[in-house]
């Protein structure tokens, strides 16, 4: 921590860096401190009230199990991935350029994005979907190695590199455009619900006819002289 506080100290302007001092909370910070580094500490958390003009943050390589509610509004770029998050605050900063939050814990993203949001990595967590609507403006979107199984209604047309490997989906085939591979996917997934829709009427069927021709039911037809030939 003496580190820590003494580069806060002689810090003047540009990035400050407290990477790799093996922190565990982070020492006062300059109120007009634009850049921060705090990557690869043993961080649990961040301060609830960060320097109101920051515009970049890396925290990557700690051990943080949330983010602040209240992160700055002129925050630009936000790198806290390989940490333990579960889940990402509903009120990220609207003009938000990058968001790197792979290598964490997180089940779901904010169903609202950044609409200023242009690259994604949340890659290598255990996302089952994505939120429906995606900022307009993005253009990368880096999700492979979760548990999704599906892809969002609208994928914005100004993305330019997607990444679903080892999802519950198919690859990306060589030489594929980002449109075909959608339109290839969503009518495999179209394919499979139509197939499960048939079996599960099918498993409705079967169970209607268990009930209808029960044992007990057959025999009292039997003993009302109703002949089953004709059933």
């Amino acid at each position: 921590m003496e580190i820590a506080r003494e580069r806060v100290i002689n810090w003047k302007e540009g990035w400050l860096y407290l990477a790799g001092l093996g922190l565990t909370e982070l020492p006062n910070l300059p109120v007009n401190l634009l850049y921060l580094d705090c990557s690869d500490n043993q961080l649990t958390n961040l301060p609830k009230t960060l320097p109101m003009c920051l515009r970049r943050i890396y925290c990557h390589n700690n051990m943080l199990t949330t983010m602040p509610d209240t992160l700055p509004e002129s925050l630009l770029a936000i790198d806290c991935a390989n940490n333990q998050l579960t889940t990402l605050p509903n009120t990220l900063p609207l003009d938000l350029a990058m968001l790197d939050c792979s290598q964490n814990w997180l089940n779901t993203l904010p169903d609202t994005l950044p609409a200023g949001l242009i690259h994604l990595y949340c890659d290598r967590n255990k996302l089952t979907t994505l939120p429906n609507t995606l900022p307009m403006g993005l253009r990368k979107l880096e999700c492979s190695n979760n548990c999704l199984n599906t892809i969002p209604e609208n994928l914005p047309a100004t993305l330019k590199w997607l990444n679903f490997k080892n999802n519950n989906l198919p690859c990306m085939e060589d030489n594929e455009s980002i449109m075909k591979y959608v339109v290839r996917i969503k009518a495999i997934l179209e394919k499979i619900s139509k197939e499960r829709i048939v079996q599960r009427c099918g498993l409705y069927f079967e169970e209607l006819a268990k009930k209808v021709w029960h044992p007990q039911r057959v025999e009292l037809l039997m003993l009302a002289g109703v002949d089953m030939e004709d059933m």
